[in-house]
């Protein structure tokens, strides 16, 4: 039955779609051949132009569309109107995009004009064109060899003429989008989206198609504030298209279609909108729909702007109802992941746990997929990136070379000419008396120091340039630190949307089941939250590495920081899970109020305090402060009476990566980021080595840090 109910959605839409078709390609064809009736009888170029202009906007078969194309080229070139002409077969290359035999034709027609910014934009048009054919016949192996090209003269030797860097842009993230949607596509289409932007483009043909690449790769990446700032340029592109065509006498040129498509676009990145412009671009749909069939066909058969405007408005049970009605449409096939997320949102919304556990179910299978491709998305761009850091650090190594060995001749040079000038010092003692001698030696002495300041110069511009080549080098190493960074912020959404996804299934299963998937759902949980640890553990390194860190200070209560981490660790106040017994400041001594950053100091605390508890299965844990206002620092004391640290490893266990006990959980980041953290709160992390109950750590900070 459900299979049924599709099927009957689908022959309705096709119904639907193609009787409105049918209608509008009546009316246009009696349109046109009322026009072809008047053009025998007009006599003056312009006005045989813009009714051939007309008769082209009112075709709909691509025969009758090339007719008329056809004699609207040879009308103006008649005339001398080669902006008609040009404008000509940029439509007749926006017709046959996927024909390359057409399209180099196209090109050879072009080599006849005059080089002007319109020749030269629809020439970049139509070789992008081009350039999207070959992509789509490269199989993966000659698609990878291709991009390594590509990556090697955009990194190392990018273009100086802004067409052909547009061009090798375009081509390059063409072959790209076919190995990776993610982070790294976007970096590309974002350079060249930002390139284009300072060309001088005056058809709008070449934007238009490279906006309508970029916007999908945003929204993908869910960036959808650059989403929306592409569409809203696209609108703009419209709206001056629009002007031109009223100004050419071309009521026929219909852009209510591809308007429509834009605001849609814009509703779906609703995120990056606001509740205003929400409201503003959902009445100009409804505005268009009133004026255009086609549109008003789209928003009742496929729904989705009214969805989009749901979900953005927070309506939440029209929502539901809406995606339910259009899940299985196939004009929405490629939607279905952004309903099934929205689905199990907006049904939580609304209560309906049935609804949400189904869109969860599949969901789930759904986003295991996304994540195995995503996965394997950012395997494919590590190996990009890292190919192009080889390239850059080759170049790199192979100019250093060049240089050192430039060098090298210098300084044998100079030590030549030095020998030079020694046996000329000699002759000229032998020949001294001879006046004209003199001042052939002086002549030459001159000239050997004008080589010698030349040579200086040239061994500075030789050091400059070793300078920068260490520079390209220390920028290679920071590319791959941030793409750790970036790949470590990715693992967290995914890992979030697992442990929350898994909490819902529990919830919605009968009492009987709950028990044993709750265990499973505490697991899922607690490897995740090992999982976070490490992710957090890797960030802030990278952060304190490279100086990146900063510390929120402001006045601070000692003693409500030590009981933050102790409450933060222990969910039993005075006891461990363990059983062992955790005691808090035994002496008494009074609270101080410090200058530094609560936050940072309270997680060193809790590295020390986790610390000893892993390492201790009985006896007490205690944490202890001390206050010096004569030394200006504050010491915070954590003793165990666990296994203690080894003798000679009272350093080693401040490394990186270093574990006392392999077997133990974790991977030795704790104690590293606790010393980076001490120091850049003005104190320090140390083993106390005179105590041997256990272990014992002093961590200081100064109190006006």
């Amino acid at each position: 039955m459900l299979k049924l109910i599709r099927y009957a959605i689908a022959v309705l839409a096709i119904l639907t779609v193609t009787g409105v078709r049918a209608g509008i390609n009546a009316r246009s064809g009696a349109v046109r051949d009322s026009l072809e009736a008047v053009l025998p009888s007009q006599h003056t170029p312009d006005d045989r132009i813009r009714t051939l202009y007309n008769i082209f906007d009112l075709s709909v078969e691509m025969s009758d569309r090339d007719h008329a194309l056809d004699r609207l080229y040879k009308e103006a070139s008649a005339a001398n109107k080669p902006e008609v002409q040009l404008d000509a077969l940029v439509h007749l290359a926006n017709i046959h995009r996927d024909s390359d035999s057409i399209l180099a034709k196209i090109e050879n027609e072009l080599e006849k004009f005059v080089e002007t910014d319109q020749c030269r934009e629809t020439k970049l048009f139509v070789a992008m064109s081009r350039s999207d054919i070959r992509s789509k016949t490269d199989n993966n192996k000659d698609n990878q060899s291709h991009l390594g090209i590509l990556f090697k003269r955009e990194n190392i030797s990018p273009s100086s003429d802004p067409y052909e860097r547009a061009l090798m842009l375009y081509t390059l993230c063409t072959h790209l989008s076919k190995t990776t949607r993610g982070e790294l596509l976007e970096e590309y289409v974002s350079r060249l989206e930002k390139h284009i932007s300072g060309m001088n483009l005056p058809s709008g043909w070449v934007r238009n198609l490279i906006y309508t690449r970029a916007a999908p790769v945003f929204t993908n990446n869910q960036n959808y504030k650059k989403a929306v700032e592409i569409d809203k340029k696209m609108i703009n592109i419209i709206d001056s298209l629009s002007d031109i065509y009223e100004s050419q006498g071309r009521p026929y040129r219909d852009l209510a279609t591809s308007r429509f498509s834009c605001y849609r676009r814009l509703l779906g990145n609703y995120k990056g909108l606001s509740d205003g412009e929400v409201e503003l671009i959902y009445r100009r749909i409804l505005e268009l729909a009133k004026e255009d069939v086609r549109v008003a066909n789209d928003l009742n058969v496929v729904e989705r702007s009214k969805i989009f405007y749901d979900l953005a408005t927070e309506n939440y049970a029209e929502a539901v109802k809406g995606i339910k009605r259009q899940i299985n449409n196939p004009a929405n096939k490629n939607y279905r992941l952004y309903f099934l997320n929205a689905l199990v949102e907006a049904a939580e919304k609304t209560g309906d746990k049935q609804t949400q556990l189904e869109a969860a179910v599949e969901l789930n299978g759904m986003w295991r997929d996304e994540l195995e491709r995503r996965a394997a998305e950012r395997f494919r761009e590590l190996e990009i990136i890292y190919d192009v850091n080889d390239l850059k650090e080759a170049n790199a190594v192979a100019e250093k070379e060049r240089l050192e060995s430039r060098t090298r001749a210098v300084r044998i040079f100079a030590a030549a000419l030095v020998v030079v000038i020694v046996a000329m010092i000699l002759l000229l003692v032998s020949l001294y008396r001879k006046n004209r001698k003199i001042k052939q030696v002086v002549a030459q002495q001159a000239r050997t120091a004008g080589r010698l300041r030349s040579e200086r110069n040239e061994l500075r511009q030789a050091q400059q340039e070793l300078i920068v080549a260490r520079d390209k080098a220390k920028s290679a190493d920071k590319i791959k630190t941030d793409f750790i960074d970036n790949m470590s912020h990715e693992v967290k959404a995914p890992l979030s949307a697992i442990v929350e996804y898994s909490k819902v299934i529990v919830d919605c299963v009968p009492e009987d089941k709950n028990p044993y998937l709750k265990r499973f759902a505490n697991i899922i949980e607690l490897n995740s939250k090992l999982i976070m640890t490490l992710v957090n553990d890797v960030l802030d390194i990278a952060s304190l590495e490279h100086g990146s860190m900063n510390v929120a200070l402001r006045p601070s209560s000692v003693y409500e920081m030590c009981v933050f981490a102790l409450d933060n660790l222990f969910e039993e106040e005075g006891v461990t899970g363990k059983g062992v017994k955790v005691v808090f400041n035994t002496a008494g001594r009074q609270d101080a109020v410090v200058n530094t950053d609560p936050q940072r100091v309270a997680q060193v605390l809790i590295n020390l305090l986790g610390n000893a508890d892993k390492f201790t299965d009985k006896g007490t844990i205690s944490l202890e402060f001390e206050h010096d206002k004569e030394l200006g620092k504050v010491e915070f004391i954590v003793t165990d009476t666990g296994i203690g640290v080894a003798e000679g490893e009272e350093e080693a266990i401040f490394s990186r990566f270093h574990q006392l006990d392999s077997s133990a959980s974790g991977c030795g980041l704790g104690l590293y980021i606790s010393r980076l953290l001490a120091k850049l709160l003005g104190g320090d992390v140390r083993l106390d080595t005179s105590y041997r109950g256990g272990a014992r750590f002093i961590f200081t900070i100064s109190d006006k840090a």
